[in-house]
């Protein structure tokens, strides 16, 4: 039900025909000719204004009985919802045959078979095999059924069309719809499975409204949006289930939520430790730790080493960065006090504390913030400019586009040549450009990058070489 703008031209198209469609029985045998000139204008309107209405009901939900199915679908989908096809009956069937196979034979995966016509429609439904199952030879005598006195493979089946149509009762798929060389017949023992219906307009406005819960913080889709509407610095945003691979603890009671963020904020910290031996993690106070600044009469490298935290729980509040002392540089006494001087992503904390506030509880659910992982690339090019441009000029326009474009990528955004590629294309004076390195760092390959789903691309300018 499209609802386009009508033109002024197109009205008067409609008008026009509105009169013309006057009856001319009104003249000679009804009697008082009707009044041309408001009558049809009055109908030409009256159908616009019905459209109209028939908008707003379906934007406010409701007498959508009226509405055809594309009109629903075509609604929902602002929520990126689409229409629940209903379910595929499955079960399985059993291929038997009389004799021993003196070869193995196999039932391939797609084979299909048949029900028996519906002894009140004539009606049929087909089924494929979802798996390849074969009969061994050499095992052949594993397949003899004592109760039947023929050797049998079950194969799983599943319905090629939803809903309760393929619902098929005991011995009713039996028509093989190929042939069926190395075996003699086809059946199923059970019934196959119930299935759902396609999903009626009741069903997809009901699942519809539901969704619109999901702005809900105890909803993935909720606790996203809230992240990026209230924290702009958060960059992407990722909320991770508890079943996913990548969310590696636990949780409260199982429902740990991972979410991810490719955003920061920094903040120094200055704060005073008490050291303890050489070889010991002193986990830093504010976490999760961006870099170390300072350790005051100690030297980065020689005496210490910052230590980042690679556990489930990493680059977040609960994560245990910290510093170490080793065996062969200074280090303070035992017990005696030092400083150490810090950046921490307070960006991740915040976020982390917000849900501390009642009316931000998340349903039970142990959401941990976390920064995601950055995967550091490095490209490496050959630039030719065209003739009468500045050499100096287009390299540096095109490592300011390269660099711009790179770290302004999100959660989960490959990196491709062809991408890049364009961005420097776009620069006045190019004349080709090749590229001869593009990886992670410390690596030689020269292909697109790949990036996980809780990763985010970032390239340096000394990561970056044009020659």
């Amino acid at each position: 039900m499209p609802v386009g703008k009508i033109t002024a031209d197109q009205f008067v198209t409609r008008l026009n025909k509105g009169i013309s469609d006057r009856n001319s029985s009104h003249d000679t045998e009804i009697g008082p000719i009707p009044d041309i000139i408001t009558n049809p204008s009055a109908q030409v309107f009256e159908k616009q204004n019905d459209s109209i209405v028939k908008v707003y009901k379906l934007i406010t939900l409701n007498e959508f009985e009226q509405f055809e199915d594309v009109d629903v679908e075509n609604f929902v989908y602002n929520e990126a919802m689409i229409r629940n096809q209903g379910g595929r009956s499955s079960g399985t069937v059993t291929f038997s045959r009389a004799t021993a196979p003196s070869v193995d034979v196999t039932v391939q995966r797609g084979y299909p078979i048949a029900s028996l016509p519906d002894e009140e429609t004539g009606a049929t439904v087909v089924f494929v095999t979802t798996e390849e199952k074969i009969m061994y030879a050499a095992s052949a005598a594993s397949y003899y059924n004592l109760e039947t006195g023929r050797y049998e493979l079950e194969v799983a089946i599943q319905c090629t069309v939803t809903g309760s149509a393929g619902e098929v009762g005991v011995d009713k798929i039996k028509r093989p719809l190929r042939p069926l060389s190395d075996f003699d017949s086809v059946t199923n023992r059970n019934r196959t499975s119930t299935a759902t219906e396609i999903e009626t307009n009741q069903q997809l406005i009901d699942r519809y409204k539901v969704s619109i819960l999901g702005t809900q913080l105890a909803v993935r889709s909720g606790l996203q949006l809230s992240i990026e509407t209230t924290y702009p610095d958060a960059g992407s945003v990722l909320v991770v289930n508890p079943d996913d691979p990548i969310v590696t603890r636990t949780g409260i009671g199982g429902n740990a939520v991972d979410v991810f963020i490719n955003g920061s904020q920094s903040t120094t910290r200055t704060e005073t430790y008490e050291f303890i031996a050489k070889e010991q993690l002193i986990i830093l106070q504010s976490q999760p730790a961006i870099s170390i600044i300072d350790v005051p009469g100690y030297i980065y490298g020689t005496d210490y080493v910052f230590v980042k935290d690679t556990s489930g729980v990493s680059n977040s509040t609960r994560a245990q960065d910290g510093i170490k002392f080793g065996a062969g540089g200074a280090s303070p006494a035992v017990g005696a006090s030092f400083s150490i001087k810090y950046e921490q992503n307070i960006l991740i904390e915040n976020i982390q504390n917000s849900f501390l506030d009642p009316d931000d509880d998340v349903g039970g659910q142990d959401p941990l913030v976390r920064l995601a992982d950055q995967v550091d690339i490095t490209i490496s090019a050959i630039l030719t400019v065209m003739p009468g441009f500045s050499s100096a000029t287009v390299k540096s326009a095109a490592k300011d586009a390269i660099i711009a474009y790179v770290n302004a990528l999100g959660l989960d955004n490959d990196v491709e040549k062809s991408d890049v590629d364009a961005q420097v294309r776009q620069i006045t004076g190019v004349d080709n450009f090749v590229f001869t390195v593009f990886d992670r760092v410390g690596g030689t390959g020269n292909a697109d990058i790949s990036i996980a789903k809780n990763e985010f691309a970032r390239i340096a300018a000394g990561d970056l070489i044009i020659s």
